[in-house]
């Protein structure tokens, strides 16, 4: 947790930055999840759920450039790990697993697919415009959350 941004003199950092922070060390907490303890630059110390982020390889000791997603109502500010693979805006290949028809003729199609991890990511578009070649689709990074990427289908041109 962190103080208010009010309680900080001023040392703000700004909601879709990123900015490098020192991972401190890693505590269990009483909902038995361990979290990272991570520095920011003004020397402020935030918690980050360890669970999404276990096939990072974050160890403490470690310089980790994480993006601030968010500033709650109550001044705790969510951290975003960069991940080591994906970057935001870039485009990727993914492998299909499988793709969910939707319920009426006019609604989207759910896909999906696996990233590099194995975790299954679900997005949706029209299947007519998809291409499958070896059960691979190119799709844009639009976003990270929780160690996932946030995807759309990225048309060929």
């Amino acid at each position: 947790m962190t103080a208010p941004a009010w309680y900080n003199d001023g040392k703000i950092l700004k909601v879709g930055e990123v900015y490098p922070f020192n991972f401190i060390k890693l505590v269990m907490l009483a909902d038995g999840e361990q979290y990272m303890i991570m520095e920011d630059i003004f020397e402020m110390r935030h918690m980050v759920m360890y669970c999404h982020f276990l096939k990072y390889n974050l160890t403490p000791g470690q310089k980790v450039n994480c993006r601030v997603d968010k500033v709650n109502c109550t001044g705790r500010v969510i951290l975003e790990p960069e991940h080591p693979v994906y970057k935001i805006g870039s485009v990727a290949e993914f492998a299909v697993l499988r793709i969910e028809s939707g319920k009426s003729p006019e609604s989207l199609d759910k896909v999906i697919v696996s990233d590099i991890f194995g975790n299954e990511i679900h997005f949706e578009t029209k299947t007519s415009e998809l291409n499958l070649s070896d059960n691979k689709i190119d799709c844009l990074i639009e976003g990270l959350k929780k160690g996932k990427p946030i995807l759309r289908f990225a048309k060929t041109i």
